[in-house]
């Protein structure tokens, strides 16, 4: 008790309040004392309790047992359980998880096209800047004549290959963007083929002689752009002559080379055209637009 007493005058030293409500009922009756003991009201001057000398040295405090409480993680646990189920399952929290965003399964869709080719009476020469997606067997010759099937009487390409509906004969394979088709059909009709267009980095290759093609074009070219571009990049090849279906011709003047005759007009889209060279070439009708100075 008469440390719990030092305390407090210490704290009372440091102009802290240790007033009769830190004292016991006991405490207060022994040692509260009238004012008169502190002159001025001043708590530094009180006079020292009768009996009481606290001398010039602080007695050690006896050590306070420890108290300590060992931890129960069930107990923990259960608390946790009954106030979880306190609390309505809607407005429990969840975690969040970030999601990744689901990847695009599809394929972006283009738009098809459709190619309409007019077909005359007896032979034509034909070629293609449409075609079905490559998927292995819509670009096959039954499936691409399939809506002149019952007209069609025999397809040819450049190397004597054919193509005979009614015989169900397919010795071609499969159509292809700029190759040229000679096409004998027993009436007037309209071949039409949807699609998709020629990719416009597409290239061509000629060989040495004859060849039969069609410009991968929508729309219609000179054939003095086509012959400036073979004369740039493809120097050994000039071109001996060019005919289309109806045996017109484009081809050097006879003593004049670097002149050439015109008597065929535009290289037409979906045309097909005869072709011969005096050397190999690759030709991308792309460039041949953007070499084009006319």
């Amino acid at each position: 008790m008469h440390y719990l007493k030092l305390s407090c005058l210490v704290l009372s030293i440091g102009i802290i309040n240790c007033g009769p409500d830190r004292l016991s009922s006991y405490e207060k009756d022994e040692y509260m004392r009238p004012a008169s003991a502190c002159p001025d009201g001043d708590l530094r001057n009180c006079a020292e309790p009768e009996g009481v000398d606290f001398g010039d040295e602080i007695p050690e405090m006896e050590p306070v047992d420890e108290v300590t409480h060992d931890f129960d993680e069930t107990e923990d646990t259960e608390i946790s359980k009954e106030v979880e189920d306190k609390i309505p399952e809607d407005e429990l929290i969840e975690e969040i998880q970030d999601e990744k965003p689901e990847k695009a399964s599809q394929d972006i869709v283009l738009d098809t096209v459709v190619q309409n080719i007019e077909l005359k009476e007896g032979w034509n020469m034909i070629s293609f800047y449409v075609l079905p997606q490559d998927d292995g067997e819509a670009r096959e010759m039954d499936a691409v004549f399939a809506p002149v099937a019952e007209s069609a009487y025999i397809v040819k390409d450049v190397q004597g290959n054919f193509y005979k509906p009614d015989a169900g004969y397919n010795g071609i394979g499969t159509a292809r963007f700029g190759q040229g088709y000679k096409v004998q059909v027993t009436e007037d009709v309209t071949l039409s083929v949807e699609g998709f267009l020629a990719e416009s980095d597409v290239g061509l290759s000629f060989n040495q002689g004859w060849n039969m093609f069609g410009t991968t074009l929508e729309e219609s070219i000179s054939p003095d752009c086509f012959n400036d571009y073979l004369r740039e990049h493809a120097p050994d090849a000039p071109i001996d002559v060019l005919k289309n279906n109806d045996g017109q011709t484009y081809m050097p003047v006879p003593g004049a080379s670097e002149t050439m005759f015109n008597g065929m007009g535009d290289l037409n889209a979906g045309q097909g055209y005869e072709l011969f060279l005096h050397g190999p070439a690759l030709v991308v009708w792309s460039d041949v637009v953007g070499d084009c100075v006319e």
